[in-house]
């Protein structure tokens, strides 16, 4: 099943951009969310918290904003934190801003990873993705986390994580929906089910 690909999260963003009829270009858009000019969410609950490199948001904003549209128009809600709430500081390592976070994972059913350049170097994204794990992992199981892997071109690929990120799940789509793939075999279910608690 296809990896989203760089140029399909781009035109997911532009797709919304042009429904919502924003009056800056989508450049400026996320640029000025990022910058605190945006409202919080007044939304508590998510399906989806999705962790991604602070980097790629400030480089490339509108590929992150197209994660979340495609995310959305398959029917889950989804959590991006200069989105929902562009006052917190991510750049900074606080307690308050490890608070926040943590609140924000608590009340979202699942965690995405977004694998980048950037998410290697992340200081949060091993965080969150181990909050997430042990917050929702059953005895001898997994969490309620998989990984995102956006690539430079699309196709169809079989995707391998490396290090400890291989142990995850990985989400890949099918027409216009979301499937959760096994890492170790050829198995997928989709991504309700995922959500549901079932493992590919």
């Amino acid at each position: 099943m296809p990896i989203v690909s760089l140029a399909a999260a781009r035109a997911a963003a532009e797709e919304l951009i042009s429904e919502r009829s924003f009056t800056k270009s989508f450049r400026e858009r996320p640029q000025a969310i990022l910058e605190g000019q945006a409202p919080p969410s007044r939304r508590t609950t998510f399906d989806v918290f999705l962790s991604h490199s602070y980097q790629d948001a400030k480089v490339n904003a509108q590929v992150i904003l197209g994660l979340k549209q495609i995310i959305e128009s398959s029917g889950f809600t989804c959590y991006v934190d200069w989105i929902d709430d562009p006052l917190l500081d991510r750049t900074k390592v606080t307690s308050d801003t490890a608070r926040k976070l943590r609140s924000r994972m608590q009340n979202c059913k699942s965690l995405l990873f977004v694998t980048s350049q950037n998410s290697s170097s992340s200081k949060w994204m091993p965080w969150e993705l181990g909050f997430k794990d042990g917050d929702t992992a059953t005895a001898g199981g997994i969490g309620r986390c998989a990984i995102l892997p956006v690539l430079e071109e699309t196709g169809r690929y079989l995707y391998r994580g490396q290090e400890y990120l291989g142990v995850y799940p990985y989400v890949s789509t099918r027409s216009t929906s979301l499937v959760v793939n096994s890492t170790n075999s050829n198995s997928s279910i989709s991504f309700i089910d995922w959500l549901n608690g079932s493992d590919p």
